[in-house]
């Protein structure tokens, strides 16, 4: 059997260190998180909290492909998601 390999890490909701000392440590909060959407040809960023779930605006209507050279329309359009973390 083959394990799966990748990046593992927590997704907790709060300070992922309250109350524990190291129990939670590479753990991520959503919280400070943020998806940052880029419109590749307009040069422009903007952050759409709804692609936290997969329903920011430029999501909508969207059909999923693998293979670029399937693109149909003229409205067609590239974007760049970025998840950007913060902290205090």
């Amino acid at each position: 059997m083959s394990e799966k390999k990748g990046f593992n890490f927590n997704i907790i909701k709060n300070d992922p260190l309250d109350g524990h000392k190291g129990t939670n440590i590479g753990s991520i909060s959503l919280d400070n998180i943020a998806p940052v959407f880029i419109d590749v040809e307009n040069q422009k960023a903007f952050v759409d909290i709804g692609g936290m779930h997969a329903r920011a605006e430029v999501e909508k209507g969207v059909k999923w492909i693998t293979d670029k050279s399937q693109v149909e329309g003229e409205e067609a359009k590239a974007y760049w998601l970025c998840w950007v973390t913060t902290e205090r």
